[in-house]
């Protein structure tokens, strides 16, 4: 028996649309510690995974590990119908469905709506990250400027460059229409964390990514104000987002040869 009860199903809902930009089924590996899926596109050039903790719920039950094979899209479109509902319950007896289970209204009494999504027996692909990549440098910033500099850069090409050094970082492109180049400095604002800027770099690093790849960073950032990227010469590049108390949504985007 699965059981997981959250009072944020917004929140659900994003993390789980982050995902479905990648592939339209998955598998749900369920156990004690959360719930965990991830994804890798048709063209195998990102790799999303997202984690939530038990703790990210209100509720949580997990008598034994499953895993649960689902349509993202149809979850999207049963969530999307709920609407304003105060509370969203994820649920499975046998991993042959999955329930969606919906409250509105407060009281003893609220409306409950019900769905249930036919499931089959998944297996994660197990395609794994960044095990054995030693990131070189990490470059904090918020995620509604890094969704600007997305912007700045797409206006003149379809791949960007980043490059981290010392204490400062700079995307650039280049294109027919011309030149664009962004940079940005350590800084720590505590009144302001958001426009914090953290670099750390044991080394200068430098890459060259296709921006449509952290277009879907942009649309998550309601999780999180922050993105964390992470660096190393010929790795993939890992944005990473923590969210609630356990919460990570974490992209990794192959390098441009």
């Amino acid at each position: 028996m699965f059981e997981a009860r959250t009072v944020e199903p917004a929140r659900l809902r994003v993390a789980l649309d982050a995902v479905r930009d990648c592939a339209a089924d998955v598998t749900l590996t369920v156990s004690p510690e959360g719930v965990f899926t991830e994804a890798i596109d048709s063209a195998s050039a990102v790799l999303v995974t997202l984690f939530l903790g038990e703790e990210d719920f209100e509720h949580f039950r997990c008598d034994s590990p499953m895993q649960l094979r689902v349509s993202l899209a149809d979850v999207a479109r049963v969530l999307r119908a709920m609407g304003g509902a105060a509370s969203v319950t994820l649920a499975s007896r046998d991993g042959r469905s999955l329930v969606v289970c919906a409250e509105h209204g407060d009281g003893d009494a609220p409306s409950v709506s019900e769905y249930e999504l036919r499931a089959g027996p998944g297996e994660s692909p197990g395609i794994g990250a960044d095990g054995h990549v030693d990131y070189k440098v990490t470059l904090g910033v918020g995620g509604e400027r890094l969704t600007l500099i997305m912007q700045s850069v797409s206006t003149v090409a379809d791949d960007f460059s980043l490059s981290v050094g010392g204490s400062s970082a700079a995307f650039s492109a280049s294109g027919p229409v011309g030149d664009v180049r962004v940079r940005l400095a350590h800084k720590v604002l505590a009144s302001q964390p958001n426009e914090t800027v953290e670099v750390e770099a044991a080394e200068e690093c430098s890459g060259k990514f296709a921006v449509k790849y952290l277009a879907p960073l942009g649309r998550a950032r309601s999780l999180a104000p922050r993105v964390t990227l992470a660096l190393s010469e010929g790795a993939p590049l890992r944005a990473e987002l923590r969210f609630g108390k356990a919460g990570k949504l974490t992209y990794y985007v192959a390098p441009r040869l």
